[in-house]
């Protein structure tokens, strides 16, 4: 049993040595700067009004040489660099956009815009997703883009990054999200405005763009 127990320790250890690798290689070879852009898959079901407005973005970022790395799934992940795609030549492709996934998770979508390599663990995921980049961009989605939100909050305010900007995109969408930071968790102090995090809410691109 105990045998057991440190082969499985030993496999453990080195997908997290190989998962990490693997994701600063495919990383290195992007141009910067780099955008982070996290989002939701819920478009790849059915179309939502942000669908094209992640598409223009994509546009907007690849034209003004931005790279684009995302969660690697459908959706408006996908949209994103798809728009990316439209403004980039194949060959360059590989040095402007990347998805990371998470295998047997995200591993049955095939993207027809972006590379995309496949990770063991999400929390290396998130690692690999914000170390890398100059800006971070929050487009409409669920449970994984709010923690990714907040882990960014986190991070920044413990010092474990550094503040770039934070930019959510969609005022009606997140208004209940950013009610409850301002209104009620940091009025009552439990968000200290001493050490908050500032992000930025809007809704046209080229106010991202601008702050970008």
């Amino acid at each position: 049993m105990k045998r057991e127990k440190i082969l499985d320790s030993v496999s453990f250890f080195g997908g997290i040595q190989y998962s990490f690798l693997k994701g600063m290689w495919a990383l290195a070879k992007l141009q910067t700067p780099i955008v982070t852009v996290f989002a939701g898959r819920g478009s790849d079901e059915m179309k939502t009004g942000y669908s094209q407005q992640a598409f223009d973005l994509g546009v907007q970022l690849a034209e003004r040489n931005f790279s684009i790395i995302t969660g690697g799934g459908p959706g408006l992940m996908e949209e994103i660099v798809c728009g990316a795609a439209s403004v980039v030549s194949k060959k360059e492709l590989s040095k402007r956009t990347l998805g990371i996934g998470v295998a047997g998770v995200d591993q049955k979508f095939i993207s027809n815009c972006s590379p995309i390599i496949f990770i063991r663990y999400f929390f290396i995921r998130k690692w690999l997703l914000t170390r890398y980049s100059h800006a971070f961009v929050i487009l409409p989605g669920g449970i994984g883009t709010a923690d990714e939100f907040f882990e960014l909050l986190d991070l920044m305010r413990h010092a474990k990054i550094e503040q770039h900007p934070i930019i959510l995109f969609g005022r009606e969408y997140w208004k209940d999200l950013v009610s409850w930071y301002y209104d009620t968790a940091m009025k009552q102090g439990f968000i200290s405005q001493k050490r908050h995090v500032p992000f930025i809410v809007v809704d046209d691109i080229q106010n991202v763009m601008e702050l970008l």
